[in-house]
């Protein structure tokens, strides 16, 4: 639904979903989806002209990338 909104242009809806489903992920302890969610909100922050704030999501990203190892997810962010 987020990815909807944002690409709709809905930027805000897109972030408060995002933010919504980041929280859930944090309480599940789930790190395999959470650094796709961060790099959805940088996205967001890109697109709405926030460049420092899509920056601390994009480290925030690369940050459980390298912490569990995913090289894959690397390359992207």
């Amino acid at each position: 639904l987020a990815y909807l909104y944002e690409k709709m242009g809905r930027f805000e809806e897109a972030e408060s979903t995002y933010l919504e489903l980041e929280a859930e992920l944090i309480d599940i302890g789930d790190s395999l989806n959470l650094p796709v969610i961060y790099s959805d909100l940088a996205s967001v922050k890109k697109r709405t002209g926030q460049i420092k704030k899509a920056g601390k999501y994009l480290r925030k990203a690369v940050g459980i990338l390298e912490n569990t190892k995913d090289s894959a997810g690397l390359g992207p962010n």
